[in-house]
């Protein structure tokens, strides 16, 4: 009601003690569910003298990071799929550095996505940018008059 299409993120820590196969597919049923904008994927690790430390059913690390695979997949997936979202739309960017790319500037909208627009000297600065395209995880767009 209050935000245009906020950017809603999460972290998911896979493989804690006992996670069986299934509690995993409900987790990504969950995660395909809510649509994150974005995700941090940890793998579970022991942490000496903890209460999770002594737990049965300890997952090998193989499991672990093959589910962390999996939920990452997923992560991409829902992340391009809010970035497309923004394709076409006008939204303002705080700029805040220029990219490695001479000329090309990066700044944030106010849904935290990064995006990268021809400029000039547009350090702190806030100008409108119609969002022509997504590139990996950014959005590339052009500095409206």
């Amino acid at each position: 009601e209050h935000f245009d299409r906020p950017a809603i993120t999460t972290d998911l820590i896979c493989g804690f003690p006992g996670e069986t196969e299934q509690e995993f597919l409900q987790t990504l049923e969950l995660l395909r569910q809510a649509s994150f904008s974005a995700m941090h994927i940890f793998p579970y690790s022991r942490r000496p003298g903890t209460a999770a430390d002594r737990l049965p059913g300890q997952l090998p690390n193989a499991i672990k990071e093959e589910r962390c695979r999996r939920a990452a997949q997923l992560c991409h997936e829902m992340e391009q799929e809010y970035l497309h979202l923004w394709v076409g739309e006008t939204l303002p960017v705080l700029f805040e550095e220029e990219t490695q790319t001479p000329g090309e500037w990066r700044g944030h909208a106010p849904n935290y996505v990064e995006v990268h627009t021809p400029g000039e000297h547009l350090h702190n600065i806030l100008k409108q940018v119609k969002i022509t395209a997504v590139q990996e995880n950014v959005l590339l767009g052009d500095i409206l008059p």
